[in-house]
């Protein structure tokens, strides 16, 4: 797909969405105009990049993320398989939901960095025959979106603000909330009343070959999520939570991807980092928390 054609067929996915997003100046309802740019009655526009994503944000955001970060991210998810049994397990609940609910079925990932988690959860939900399916992924960071775009052109890309997404209110089927921040009075704005917000968070265990080696014997070796779980508790009805935990075996390309992307190595000094290329394991522990519910009221 050419670049001219990418903003095209971007700028068509998101005509047959214009009922679920809005102007995030005004909040006014936005339509497509020349398969070229976003505007809103009072003339606020935002136009398509040629890579085929829009950027709705009104003001410049400097983000720490950069372009090498997320192709190193890509590179874990999408080519080494790093996820793969989380992401089988998040296609298995959409799926249910998608059975439960009503047409249209809109996916929301919220902070999708380059996007890979939603493509390939989509993907499969395709090839399982949910064609109908369509994804939106927004991020603050303009080059985790710019990439999203790139690689990934079925689905919506928005750089747009998290804690005030310009989407109208009860117009997602699903969130997606990846190993991320979250804004649960967001998701309850967002969410249909039948709506499902899916989180993972990492447990004790994860990356602890990375978090032992970096952290030595620093506070930061102990991590718990029980707080975060209890948060999300309070917040949805209908809770359920799996436990996703396995080892995975990295060639050296892949664990140089992983130390690029993984928060725990950004402030260890290059020569650390080598020390552990040439000495640390080669099998890394994925274990995290896969928590759902469905819309409730929130509690203030």
């Amino acid at each position: 797909m050419s670049q001219i054609s990418k903003r095209g067929f971007s700028a068509n996915l998101f005509r047959g969405a214009e009922t679920i997003f809005k102007c995030p100046v005004c909040g006014e309802r936005i339509r497509v105009v020349e398969t070229r740019s976003i505007i809103c009655p009072n003339h606020h526009t935002f136009d398509f990049a040629k890579q085929g994503y829009v950027n709705l944000v009104p003001h410049s955001v400097r983000s720490d993320y950069d372009r090498d970060l997320f192709e190193a991210r890509r590179k874990i998810i999408a080519d080494c398989g790093f996820f793969d049994p989380l992401i089988e397990k998040i296609v298995s609940l959409v799926g249910l939901q998608k059975n439960n609910g009503r047409d249209p079925f809109y996916l929301l990932d919220m902070g999708c960095g380059e996007g890979s988690h939603l493509s390939t959860i989509c993907g499969q939900l395709r090839t399982g025959g949910s064609s109908d399916i369509r994804g939106i992924g927004i991020d603050l960071s303009k080059a985790g979106i710019h990439q999203a775009a790139s690689e990934y052109s079925q689905e919506m890309w928005a750089v747009a603000d998290l804690a005030n997404p310009p989407l109208n209110d009860r117009t997602i089927s699903v969130i997606l909330n990846i190993l991320s921040p979250s804004n649960y009075n967001v998701f309850d704005r967002l969410l249909k009343e039948d709506g499902m917000a899916i989180k993972v968070v990492p447990r004790s265990g994860y990356l602890h070959e990375l978090r032992d080696f970096f952290f030595n014997d620093t506070e930061k070796r102990i991590y718990s999520n029980s707080d975060i779980i209890e948060n999300f508790r309070l917040h949805f009805r209908a809770f359920q939570s799996f436990k996703i935990h396995y080892v995975k075996k990295l060639s050296h390309d892949a664990m140089q991807s992983l130390i690029r992307m993984t928060p725990l190595t950004w402030k260890a000094g290059e020569e650390r980092r080598r020390q552990w290329m040439d000495g640390g394991s080669s099998e890394i522990t994925i274990d995290l928390d896969l928590i759902a519910g469905r819309k409730k009221d929130i509690i203030h």
